[in-house]
């Protein structure tokens, strides 16, 4: 089995958060499809963290098992961007330990809130931002 990593970004703004939801799309949900589909085998992805509805991630760490030798890393990177949606990116893709796990091994973790105090927000910025005018 390969223990592969992944650094991710997206706009969770049409998510229900990171984890699968009953109710809602969530971006993990999103993730392992794809990645189901190009390893030929289901895959459970495990994240360094969760977030909730709404919020965005820069560097979300995630990694899961696989079976599949026949990909490189290339080849993973590309095929699992090409069935995500666009709100959603894998940055990179490596190989790491078997014993590495994205939770577990977190070293740290950085939020940023972004607040606009003024008059009007930017349509271009409204997603991302919290408007405290």
């Amino acid at each position: 089995m390969r223990n592969v990593k992944l650094l991710i970004q997206y706009d969770g703004t049409n998510f229900a958060g990171w984890q699968k939801q009953k109710n809602g799309l969530g971006v993990q949900e999103v993730i392992e499809a794809a990645l189901s589909k190009i390893c030929n085998h289901k895959v459970r992805v495990i994240s360094a963290g969760r977030t909730d509805a709404g919020v965005h991630a820069r560097g979300q760490v995630a990694n899961f098992l696989t079976s599949n030798r026949k990909l490189s890393l290339l080849e993973m990177k590309r095929g699992v961007n090409s069935l995500l949606p666009p709100e959603i990116r894998v940055t990179s893709v490596s190989e790491v330990s078997k014993d590495f796990h994205a939770r577990f091994d977190a070293r740290f973790k950085i939020y940023r809130y972004f607040i606009y105090s003024g008059g009007v927000v930017s349509p271009f910025r409204s997603r991302y931002v919290w408007h405290f005018p």
